[in-house]
């Protein structure tokens, strides 16, 4: 009895070894800073902004994860030129059982970071976008369980009215929990946000709905 437990544990741990050497030889053999101009092409090409990301690398620890550093996303605005959008690390946790079957799904992102900057000068704005005429009819569906938002902010500035007020910091968790659903559709920039909880500082928590499509 004692040898049938002792061969099961070696088993069960040679089995764990050999999945996360299989994990540790894909990160190897697929590095994520190839796709940085495609990801920044097809963000271009569906709501017309500048994506920058810093780099790009492999996490395998807490959970299998795409980590981006130092990204942005702005308009082309040239005379205000503060990103929309920036965050010092975004971090896509991946699902594996899809993974093994080749497949991609999402199950959280994590901001660290994130700032939100709503900036006008009573003409220009840094948040319009230009979505370009060339732009795909192709529907990518993007689905996630949580979204986490750590030490965020949130700043408005209107030059032409000397306005400025910075809230921080923000902690926001969106979680499916059993019944919520988030889902994200390219074709349109359609938002779903159904019987999601969240919980913002750890102070005020609910259940959110929000729906929005660009029509235009």
């Amino acid at each position: 009895m004692r040898n049938y437990i002792k061969y099961t544990l070696y088993s069960l741990g040679g089995l764990i070894i050999i999945i996360l050497l299989s994990f540790f030889a894909l990160t190897q053999l697929i590095s994520p800073e190839r796709y940085k101009p495609l990801i920044s092409q097809l963000v271009a090409q569906e709501i017309g902004a500048k994506l920058t990301i810093g780099s790009i690398n492999w996490d395998l620890w807490p959970s299998l994860a795409l980590t981006a550093h130092n990204i942005s996303l702005s308009n082309n605005n040239q005379t205000l030129t503060t990103p929309l959008i920036s965050a010092s690390t975004c971090e896509v946790v991946l699902q594996l059982k899809p993974l093994l079957h080749g497949q991609i799904h999402i199950d959280k992102v994590i901001l660290h970071n994130p700032k939100l900057s709503l900036i006008t000068d009573g003409i220009n704005t840094n948040w319009d976008f230009a979505i370009p005429p060339t732009r795909q009819n192709t529907t990518i569906v993007m689905q996630l369980s949580s979204i986490k938002l750590k030490n965020g902010s949130l700043e408005y500035q209107d030059l032409s009215q000397n306005q400025h007020f910075i809230l921080n910091p923000i902690n926001l968790t969106l979680n499916n929990g059993q019944t919520g659903s988030m889902r994200y559709y390219t074709n349109g920039n359609i938002i779903n946000i159904n019987q999601v909880d969240y919980e913002l500082n750890d102070q005020i928590s609910g259940k959110l709905d929000f729906n929005y499509a660009d029509l235009n």
